[in-house]
């Protein structure tokens, strides 16, 4: 996190100072480049990478949600009613009927889902595991080495599992290079939060030459 960053700065005391990151504009409203007198040596960004093949395509689709998820009557705060009305059969069968139809790159499916909620990713993970496509979650309260293991597994190709479902901890510091599917499975009304969980996927390897993303943008128009 930022505050910790900020310790070893000031333990270290550095005569010169340089930092690389993806995500300058953060969520946890630090300002990074005050940390470095505000001075930018090189910026490169989503479009200049693509152009110089530094990371993977992208084919993205913004996908009209299942009938019933309508966030235009619900306050965009309220995690508890936004849970409610993801966590129905239909939709988990209309995000399922959405992944068949676009497909994904490579042998095997190795997915990100993001979820609302722990409930929300809880649901989805029974869900997706009763049809037949082995899933399992991460939260924030997951010891680092279970984290660890359970990326293995999604990287291996000889291990079953396919998706792994997340509330905000792959949002920023976690590294998957082969991940060819990402589902945007909550509202998303931040850039910051779209960007980076965008760049989960784009990481080069050689087993994928794009990554697809699948946002469920739910039935609105304020959508981000």
């Amino acid at each position: 996190g930022g505050e910790t960053y900020k310790r070893i700065l000031e333990y270290f005391n550095p005569k010169f100072l340089l930092g690389m990151t993806a995500t300058p504009e953060r969520g946890d409203a630090q300002d990074i480049y005050e940390t470095f007198d505000n001075k930018v040596a090189i910026n490169i960004r989503l479009r200049d990478a693509l152009e110089q093949d530094l990371i993977v395509p992208f084919h993205y689709f913004g996908i009209t949600d299942a009938k019933g998820v309508d966030y235009s009557e619900i306050k965009m705060t309220d995690i508890t009613e936004i849970a409610r009305i993801l966590q129905t059969n239909k939709r988990v069968e209309h995000v399922i009927e959405k992944m068949n139809f676009y497909g994904h790159e490579g042998d095997k499916r190795r997915g990100i889902g993001f979820c609302v909620s722990i409930a929300h990713a809880k649901f989805m993970t029974e869900e997706f595991n009763s049809r037949g496509i082995v899933s399992t979650y991460l939260t924030g309260k997951d010891k680092q080495n279970l984290r660890k293991e359970t990326i293995m597994r999604l990287e291996s190709n000889s291990n079953s599992l396919e998706m792994i479902f997340t509330v905000d901890i792959f949002n920023e510091g976690i590294d998957i290079p082969s991940v060819n599917t990402i589902l945007m499975l909550r509202p998303t009304q931040s850039p910051i939060i779209f960007i980076q969980q965008l760049g989960r996927g784009l990481r080069k390897h050689e087993s994928k030459s794009f990554v697809t993303i699948l946002d469920f943008i739910g039935n609105y128009s304020k959508s981000f």
